[in-house]
């Protein structure tokens, strides 16, 4: 898996820095709670094609979108210590 960016950029820990947090602690094995949240944008491909074919403003309305989408969700996972892996 990859860690996403946004955990990094606002000094949350990985899944791997977690780890190794646990281990340092001591702790080889061991269980925590986990909440999982799997989003899945409906039409996503239609919309993404349709601005595409506005070249760099069809970019940008997609990345606006997206950051609409995803950046509460982010905020909230972050500000319940929680991390993003992808």
């Amino acid at each position: 898996m990859r860690l996403c960016v946004s955990s990094r950029v606002h000094n949350a820990p990985s899944g791997s820095q977690f780890i190794l947090q646990r281990l340092a602690q001591g702790e080889q094995n061991g269980r925590f709670p986990v909440t999982a949240l799997f989003v899945d944008i409906s039409g996503f491909t239609t919309i993404t094609e349709a601005l595409m074919r506005h070249g760099q403003h069809g970019a940008e309305v997609l990345a606006t979108v997206m950051r609409a989408v995803f950046a509460p969700l982010v905020h909230t996972v972050l500000a319940h210590g929680g991390f993003i892996v992808g």
